[in-house]
């Protein structure tokens, strides 16, 4: 079953695969962590050395060798499948299992479990992907890679499976706390989780407080947001301009009095800002760290 909150025990799940077919391709390397209370409690892993006969020309592909770094030579010293699949499946338990795209690695370790005459798993699971999608719309793509890059968490030594599964976990961790600067309640961002999935509205943020400072910049001034934000999400960032007393804006125009500007060069609200300044509009454009701040 398909989760939409994390558990206070579960495990971080990685393979690395031949190429993307369950029932054609073969695992190549298996990464997991325990993670137990926010702690990360034990780690497993192992290359795992396939049916070379059933490989084209009896090796990896170029682009599994340049993607992963494995070579033949390395999966020829490794042990089969077979030989460690009680070991993995003992590591698993029946503890929620996570991941990047998560489901592409329950099948093809189930689809190898099937094939060695073993039942497939039945963990839960849930999926960072899905979560990152959730959480922050406002990115064009939500690879692990741009995951790792819009939280700036080192990316280096990428698709390996432990590796990936270090990267995952530490990408989980910043999306909690995104969560909760985010969210009202542990509930909210769990119900966000499972059903939405769209940009969030000015018309659903509603103040927190009664008590505003009206000497704040922001005080009764239209706000806009343009671009990708790295400290906070887009609802935190427009929380926060409503608990300022500020007013949110989906769209500049000529009421807007500032517009703060993410990542992302040359966007529509922002070239409509500078024009709108040339016209003689007093917008101001403010950088993140200058929303922050204020």
């Amino acid at each position: 079953m398909q989760l939409y909150h994390i558990p206070d025990t579960y495990v971080i799940l990685d393979l690395e695969t031949t190429g993307l077919s369950p029932e054609k391709d073969q695992i190549i390397e298996i990464g997991a962590l325990f993670i137990k209370a926010g702690q990360l409690k034990a780690k497993w892993n192992s290359l795992i050395c396939p049916d070379f006969s059933l490989l084209e020309n009896e090796s990896l592909s170029s682009h599994t060798e340049a993607l992963t770094h494995i070579t033949r030579e390395m999966l020829l010293s490794a042990l089969p499948l077979e030989t460690k699949i009680a070991s993995l499946l003992d590591f698993l338990g029946d503890y929620p299992i996570a991941g990047h795209r998560v489901d592409f690695d329950i099948s093809f370790l189930n689809a190898s479990l099937q094939k060695m005459g073993f039942a497939s798993i039945q963990n839960d699971f849930f999926d960072t992907l899905l979560l990152s999608q959730r959480l922050l719309p406002e990115l064009l793509h939500h690879k692990l890679g741009d995951l790792a890059s819009y939280y700036r968490i080192d990316y280096s030594g990428a698709h390996r499976a432990l590796r990936d599964c270090e990267i995952t976990w530490h990408c989980l961790k910043a999306m909690e706390k995104t969560a909760q600067l985010s969210f009202s309640s542990k509930a909210a961002f769990e119900r966000h989780w499972e059903f939405g999935s769209r940009r969030i509205t000015s018309e659903e943020i509603e103040t927190q407080t009664s008590s505003f400072d009206e000497s704040h910049p922001f005080y009764g001034k239209n706000v806009a947001i343009t671009g990708i934000l790295f400290t906070l999400s887009r609802r935190a960032a427009m929380q926060k301009v409503a608990n300022l007393g500020g007013i949110n804006q989906d769209k500049v125009n000529t009421f807007t009095d500032f517009l703060i500007c993410g990542k992302g060069e040359g966007s529509t609200k922002e070239k409509k800002a500078l024009r709108l300044k040339t016209e003689g509009y007093p917008i101001q454009l403010l950088s993140e760290e200058e929303f922050l701040n204020l």
